[in-house]
């Protein structure tokens, strides 16, 4: 994934089995963290859209990425109802210097 400094992310996504049923995230928490050599730069929001189709909305804010330029890890750790954790989806995402502020 790319994106630019200073703009905002929204993106829709889908928990689902390996098998690609989508699991029911009622009663579930999330965790949207971005990481460069481990260390926290920012932390997005997690949202449920549809609990019963597992779709969750994921987001940072202008904010969160305003400054940011290189390879960032990111990860969307989520709590089961139940208590269980995991991570999902986790990805590198590029943040290029946006040219309207340079």
């Amino acid at each position: 994934m790319e994106i630019s400094a200073g703009d905002d992310i929204d993106i829709e996504v889908t928990i689902q089995t390996k098998a690609g049923v989508a699991i029911d995230v009622t009663g579930w928490t999330f965790l949207l963290q971005m990481r460069r050599a481990g260390v926290l730069v920012a932390t997005g929001a997690a949202a449920i859209v549809t609990a019963v189709a597992g779709t969750v909305s994921i987001a940072f804010d202008s904010a969160d990425t305003t400054g940011l330029a290189g390879a960032y890890d990111w990860e969307l750790q989520v709590t089961s109802s139940g208590g269980r954790v995991s991570s999902p989806m986790r990805g590198v995402v590029r943040v290029r210097t946006d040219v309207a502020f340079v």
